[in-house]
Protein backbone atom coordinates (compact mmCIF):
# COMPACT_ATOMS: atom_id res chain seq x y z
CA UNK A 1 0.00 0.00 0.00
CA UNK A 2 1.45 3.58 -0.08
CA UNK A 3 2.27 6.16 2.47
CA UNK A 4 4.06 5.03 6.05
CA UNK A 5 0.97 5.31 8.46
CA UNK A 6 -1.56 2.95 9.26
CA UNK A 7 -4.12 3.34 12.10
CA UNK A 8 -5.61 0.41 13.82
CA UNK A 9 -7.98 0.66 17.02
CA UNK A 10 -6.61 4.33 17.42
CA UNK A 11 -2.75 3.60 17.36
CA UNK A 12 -0.86 4.65 14.44
CA UNK A 13 1.63 2.20 13.01
CA UNK A 14 4.39 3.42 11.23
CA UNK A 15 5.80 1.33 8.27
CA UNK A 16 9.03 1.72 6.55
CA UNK A 17 8.29 3.03 3.03
CA UNK A 18 10.53 2.78 -0.24
CA UNK A 19 9.39 4.63 -3.44
CA UNK A 20 5.96 6.14 -1.48
CA UNK A 21 4.96 1.73 -0.76
CA UNK A 22 5.24 0.24 2.68
CA UNK A 23 8.27 -1.66 2.48
CA UNK A 24 8.05 -4.49 6.18
CA UNK A 25 11.76 -5.71 7.54
CA UNK A 26 11.43 -9.40 6.23
CA UNK A 27 13.73 -12.13 7.54
CA UNK A 28 14.69 -14.62 5.37
CA UNK A 29 16.68 -17.65 5.06
CA UNK A 30 19.66 -15.77 3.00
CA UNK A 31 19.18 -12.50 6.07
CA UNK A 32 18.31 -14.44 9.07
CA UNK A 33 18.28 -12.47 11.74
CA UNK A 34 17.71 -8.40 12.44
CA UNK A 35 17.55 -6.66 15.50
CA UNK A 36 15.66 -3.69 15.73
CA UNK A 37 15.76 -0.95 17.89
CA UNK A 38 12.95 0.27 20.50
CA UNK A 39 14.55 2.35 23.32
CA UNK A 40 11.27 3.26 24.88
CA UNK A 41 9.15 1.55 28.47
CA UNK A 42 5.57 0.60 28.52
CA UNK A 43 3.03 -1.90 29.74
CA UNK A 44 2.99 -3.54 25.96
CA UNK A 45 4.13 -4.34 22.85
CA UNK A 46 2.73 -4.58 19.53
CA UNK A 47 3.64 -6.08 16.33
CA UNK A 48 2.09 -5.66 12.97
CA UNK A 49 3.42 -8.12 10.64
CA UNK A 50 3.57 -11.76 12.14
CA UNK A 51 2.92 -13.02 8.60
CA UNK A 52 4.88 -15.73 5.91
CA UNK A 53 5.59 -14.99 2.43
CA UNK A 54 5.50 -16.62 -0.11
CA UNK A 55 4.05 -19.76 1.53
CA UNK A 56 3.40 -20.84 5.50
CA UNK A 57 1.12 -22.23 7.49
CA UNK A 58 -1.63 -23.78 6.89
CA UNK A 59 0.08 -24.51 3.23
CA UNK A 60 3.18 -24.85 4.45
CA UNK A 61 4.65 -26.34 8.24
CA UNK A 62 2.74 -27.68 10.67
CA UNK A 63 1.35 -25.99 13.63
CA UNK A 64 3.15 -25.60 16.55
CA UNK A 65 6.55 -25.41 14.47
CA UNK A 66 8.75 -22.50 16.06
CA UNK A 67 9.21 -20.47 12.74
CA UNK A 68 11.26 -18.13 14.89
CA UNK A 69 11.86 -15.78 17.88
CA UNK A 70 11.93 -12.75 19.37
CA UNK A 71 14.68 -11.91 21.83
CA UNK A 72 13.61 -8.94 23.48
CA UNK A 73 16.42 -7.23 25.48
CA UNK A 74 16.03 -4.84 28.18
CA UNK A 75 18.07 -1.30 29.19
CA UNK A 76 18.88 -3.31 32.69
CA UNK A 77 20.82 -6.14 30.68
CA UNK A 78 17.98 -8.81 31.20
CA UNK A 79 16.42 -10.69 28.30
CA UNK A 80 13.41 -12.50 27.31
CA UNK A 81 12.53 -14.93 24.52
CA UNK A 82 9.48 -15.63 22.88
CA UNK A 83 9.07 -18.34 20.56
CA UNK A 84 6.63 -17.53 17.13
CA UNK A 85 5.05 -20.61 16.07
CA UNK A 86 2.91 -21.81 13.29
CA UNK A 87 -0.96 -21.24 13.83
CA UNK A 88 0.03 -19.24 17.00
CA UNK A 89 1.83 -16.27 16.54
CA UNK A 90 2.15 -16.66 13.03
CA UNK A 91 0.59 -17.65 9.64
CA UNK A 92 0.67 -17.18 6.05
CA UNK A 93 0.12 -14.04 4.27
CA UNK A 94 -1.15 -14.63 0.99
CA UNK A 95 -5.25 -15.49 1.63
CA UNK A 96 -4.75 -18.05 -1.99
CA UNK A 97 -2.89 -20.93 -2.21
CA UNK A 98 -2.60 -21.76 -5.89
CA UNK A 99 -6.14 -21.35 -7.19
CA UNK A 100 -7.55 -22.19 -3.91
CA UNK A 101 -8.83 -19.42 -0.88
CA UNK A 102 -7.56 -20.38 2.38
CA UNK A 103 -8.30 -18.77 5.96
CA UNK A 104 -4.48 -19.07 7.28
CA UNK A 105 -5.60 -18.15 11.00
CA UNK A 106 -2.83 -17.56 14.08
CA UNK A 107 -5.23 -18.09 17.64
CA UNK A 108 -2.16 -15.70 19.34
CA UNK A 109 -2.17 -13.34 16.66
CA UNK A 110 -5.44 -11.07 15.30
CA UNK A 111 -6.35 -10.00 11.42
CA UNK A 112 -5.95 -6.26 11.24
CA UNK A 113 -5.20 -5.74 7.55
CA UNK A 114 -6.50 -7.26 4.34
CA UNK A 115 -4.94 -5.82 1.43
CA UNK A 116 -5.84 -6.79 -1.96
CA UNK A 117 -3.43 -6.63 -5.26
CA UNK A 118 -5.31 -8.90 -7.60
CA UNK A 119 -8.61 -10.28 -6.41
CA UNK A 120 -8.11 -13.29 -8.48
CA UNK A 121 -4.42 -14.54 -6.80
CA UNK A 122 -3.04 -11.89 -4.71
CA UNK A 123 -5.12 -11.04 -0.69
CA UNK A 124 -3.02 -10.38 1.95
CA UNK A 125 -3.58 -10.16 5.48
CA UNK A 126 -1.24 -8.21 8.02
CA UNK A 127 -1.89 -9.94 12.06
CA UNK A 128 -0.89 -8.24 15.05
CA UNK A 129 0.54 -9.52 17.67
CA UNK A 130 0.73 -8.20 21.50
CA UNK A 131 2.57 -8.99 24.24
CA UNK A 132 3.27 -7.76 28.03
CA UNK A 133 6.81 -6.48 28.72
CA UNK A 134 7.93 -7.15 32.16
CA UNK A 135 9.06 -3.76 33.27
CA UNK A 136 12.19 -1.94 32.49
CA UNK A 137 12.85 0.16 28.82
CA UNK A 138 13.07 -2.09 26.31
CA UNK A 139 16.24 -1.49 24.05
CA UNK A 140 16.26 -3.76 21.16
CA UNK A 141 13.69 -6.44 19.51
CA UNK A 142 16.05 -9.33 17.90
CA UNK A 143 14.24 -11.71 15.26
CA UNK A 144 15.98 -14.85 14.46
CA UNK A 145 14.31 -17.15 11.70
CA UNK A 146 14.52 -21.06 12.66
CA UNK A 147 15.33 -24.02 10.57
CA UNK A 148 15.24 -22.38 6.90
CA UNK A 149 11.42 -21.26 7.45
CA UNK A 150 9.38 -19.17 4.89
CA UNK A 151 10.19 -15.12 5.05
CA UNK A 152 8.39 -13.53 8.22
CA UNK A 153 7.66 -9.81 7.43
CA UNK A 154 7.52 -7.28 10.39
CA UNK A 155 5.51 -4.02 9.20
CA UNK A 156 5.49 -1.99 12.62
CA UNK A 157 6.24 -1.77 16.28
CA UNK A 158 4.96 0.13 18.98
CA UNK A 159 5.20 0.11 22.83
CA UNK A 160 2.03 1.27 24.51
CA UNK A 161 3.28 3.71 27.63
CA UNK A 162 3.07 2.07 30.82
Amino acid sequence: WQGSEVEIAGVTFRTPVVNGYARPVVVTPAVPEVEIPVGLEGSQVHILGQVTLPAGYPVVGRRGEAVAVYSLRYASGKSREIPLRNGYEVAQSNLIAVATRIDPQATEAQRVLVFTKDVVREQYQVLLYSFSLEGGELASLRCQLRNQQSALAIFAITVEPA
